[in-house]
Parts: structure tokens; sequence; C-alpha cells
């Protein structure tokens, strides 16, 4: 809900893709949790690992990377939490739709904690041969070096699906 930024195409949901005051705002230009995300082929972020999404809009941005004009986007994650927490949900809808989702988060010993986050959909299609399957598994363990802390993520991000030529 931020006044001139859109969601683009990102080419059937592969990869992120937004339009920040009229200029195209990609995978590649992004941030991740402060980062550059880089060329590498990121994945979608998934709203099940998605803490908030931060965005900069105008020349400014040009402080934190590529320089874009229309601004940047950093996409935070969810952090391992020391209390343990557990959520699944699942959800159904029109034409064969599926989605199930976890996240479990707690400690594993004193200075340590992990966080396993992942989301599995399906959806058949009102178009003959054009579903999709999504599969993200995102673990992340985070650990406490006196008043330092070190995050460490990674993802798994799968996608099968026909693109559509229209």
């Amino acid at each position: 809900l931020v006044p001139s930024v859109q969601q683009g195409a990102g080419f059937g949901s592969v990869w992120d893709d937004y339009v920040v005051r009229g200029f195209r705002v990609w995978a590649g230009t992004m941030h991740r949790n402060g980062y550059l995300a880089g060329y590498s082929g990121t994945g979608a972020a998934d709203t099940i690992n998605v803490e908030r999404i931060e965005v900069l809009r105008g020349p400014s941005a040009a402080l934190y990377g590529p320089g874009l004009p229309g601004g940047t986007i950093n996409i935070v994650t969810k952090e391992p939490s020391f209390r343990k927490r557990a959520k699944l949900a699942v959800a159904v809808g029109s034409f064969d739709t599926q989605r199930y989702t976890l996240d479990v988060t707690g400690a594993l010993a004193e200075p340590a904690a992990y966080r396993v986050a992942g989301s599995f959909d399906t959806t058949e299609s009102a178009r003959d041969f054009n579903a999709s399957r999504r599969l993200l598994v995102n673990p992340a363990v985070t650990l406490k070096l006196g008043k330092t802390r070190l995050l460490l993520e990674t993802q798994f991000f799968n996608m099968q699906y026909r693109p559509d030529a229209l």
C-alpha cells in the first residue's frame, strides 16, 4: 500500500518485479535483508518468510545500489526466534488450487535459534495446459556471539509452469 508502487509481471511470479514511480525494479536490482540480491536468479519472495517490505522512492535510492531513478525495494525476511512457535496453514480455491505453508522457529541451544519456513502451492488454470506448482523452503539459523548476531539463511525455490504466450 505504498503510493506509486505497483507489482510488475515478474515472468509469471518466477521472480519479484515492481514498478516504482514509473520505473521497473526487478529481482536483480532489489535488496534482501539489506544486501543487493544481484542477478543470481533469486526466486520470488513468498509471504511465508517476509517480515516486511521497505520501499525507498526517488533518486535517493542511488545511495543503495544500482541507482534506479524510481527507487529501490528491500525485502526483509523473518529471523529465527528463541521462543518456540509453529504455524501450519492450508488454503484451497478454484481450479483445484491448494496451498500449504509451515513456519517453525525455536531455540537450538543457548546461543542458537532456527527457523524453517516453507510453502507448496499447486493450481490448475482456467485455460488448458497452464498449471503451475511452486515449492519454497527457507531455513535460517541465528547465533548470538556476545553483542553480535550472525544470521545464516538460504532459500530453495522451484517452480514448474508453462509461461503464458499471450
